[in-house]
């Protein structure tokens, strides 16, 4: 007489293994979704007032990107930089613009403004935040020294240096490589 071995079936643990896989991913998608890990791009609206409505967020942004830094005598709160002309007698020259040992350091020379004036530093590339340093003229010149951790990008960043006494600017600009 033979005796019979029951044959196990493979079947049903590999469906119950794939269906806890879909569903795990499924719980994947629905996390990434509800937060900024999702991979793919979210779909805009084809909506045209939508588009118009980008449009104005865009222009908002602009117009706040060349609204003032600070709010003192030296500076007109009402007036964006290109509303504020250049000053013909004035000259800002940017003499250093450097990183060493962890910190972006500027210098500027400033010649036809007042100690006191406002001197306004924006460090800028077209992928990362903006870095602000305003301060006052001393002694002719305008200086800071800026943390390397403050430049979310490495790369090539451009400096634009104002410097504003009564209702003129000077401005100079350079470029400085963050490594």
């Amino acid at each position: 007489m033979k005796i019979q071995r029951a044959k196990r079936s493979h079947k049903k643990p590999l469906f119950l293994t794939l269906f806890l896989v879909i569903l795990l991913g499924l719980a994947y998608l629905v996390y990434a979704y509800s937060t900024d890990a999702w991979p793919f791009q979210k779909s805009e609206t084809a909506d045209p007032s939508s588009a118009n409505d980008s449009k104005i967020q865009e222009a908002a942004s602009d117009t706040q990107k060349n609204k003032l830094p600070a709010t003192n005598e030296n500076i007109d709160p009402t007036k964006t930089t290109d509303q504020i002309p250049v000053a013909e007698n004035a000259t800002a020259t940017i003499d250093e613009l450097s990183q060493n040992g962890g910190n972006v350091t500027y210098r500027a020379s400033i010649a036809g403004m007042p100690d006191g004036a406002t001197c306004s530093a924006e460090f800028s590339s077209s992928i990362g935040k903006p870095v602000i340093r305003v301060g006052n003229v001393t002694g002719q010149t305008c200086s800071a020294t800026v943390p390397s951790l403050e430049f979310d990008y490495i790369g090539t960043w451009k400096l634009t240096l104002r410097v504003y006494s009564g209702d003129t600017q000077a401005v100079a600009e350079r470029e400085v490589a963050i490594q």
